[in-house]
Parts: C-alpha cells; structure tokens; sequence
C-alpha cells in the first residue's frame, strides 16, 4: 500500500487511471485527510492535461486546490496570505519542475503507457515538502 504522497499520487495515476490534477488531489486527500471523495475529483476532471489546452500543469492545478483546502475557511479572495502561498508554491514548482505549462512539461516528462507520472510524482515530493515547510497539515480548517 501507498505511504506517501508521491506513491499515492502515482498509484492514482497508473492504477485508477486519474489525471494529473486529479491524481493530485485524491492522493493529498488520503494524505492529510481532507475527506475528498472521487466525486469531488471531478471538479479537477478539466484541468489534467493543461486544461486539455497545454496550459497551466494539471498536477500544478492540483496543488492550488490542495492548498485552498488546507487554508482557506472562506473565499480566497478575503485571506489575503493565500495568494501569496499559491504564488510561491508556483515559483517552486517552475523551479523544480523547469516550466509551469503542460505543453513544456509534457516535452520532459510525458511516456507513453504512463504519461506524466513523473511530474506528478516530483510535483508530489514538492508539494509533501512545501505543506510540511509551512506547518499546513497541522491548520487544515474545519
């Protein structure tokens, strides 16, 4: 069985045939236990593959989602210290990752028969290590 982050994320992937976005967002809510259900997953259905478009990493979506779970406890809009979380989370993530968009990334990481899962695996050890550095599973809102 999956312990972390990575090969829950991994598992979702190649196992339960998730997207990028949704891989992430399913395997930090058995993670952290933040309660997602499948059902839930649906709403990062649209953002795997760039937003099907090669835009905005789905697994970098993915985060964005997690962290407003962590965090949030009312719209993002009124905890100013969101935006600045998510901004730098995405300035590790295109450190980390050399780019933040699927069409670049997929160049670098995508193989056939398992797709991305590299990405989403690294994005995964990133995203377990920036939610530690912060103290983010210990004020996951009720």
């Amino acid at each position: 069985m999956p312990t972390s982050l990575k090969e829950k994320a991994a598992a979702y992937c190649l196992e339960e045939n998730y997207n990028c976005a949704e891989s992430t967002l399913l395997a930090a809510s058995d993670h952290y236990g933040l309660g997602l259900t499948e059902e839930d997953a649906r709403l990062m259905g649209g953002f795997g593959g760039g937003l099907a478009s090669g835009l905005a990493c789905g697994a970098l979506c993915g985060s964005a989602a997690v962290l407003g779970k962590l965090v949030l406890h009312g719209p993002a809009h009124k905890q100013p210290d969101f935006r600045a979380l998510c901004a730098e989370y995405v300035t590790a993530f295109r450190e980390a990752m050399g780019g933040t968009q699927c069409s670049e990334l997929r160049a670098r990481y995508f193989v056939r028969g398992k797709g991305c899962v590299a990405a989403i695996e690294k994005n995964a050890e990133l995203l377990e290590a920036f939610i530690e550095a912060h103290g983010l599973a210990e004020k996951k809102p009720e």
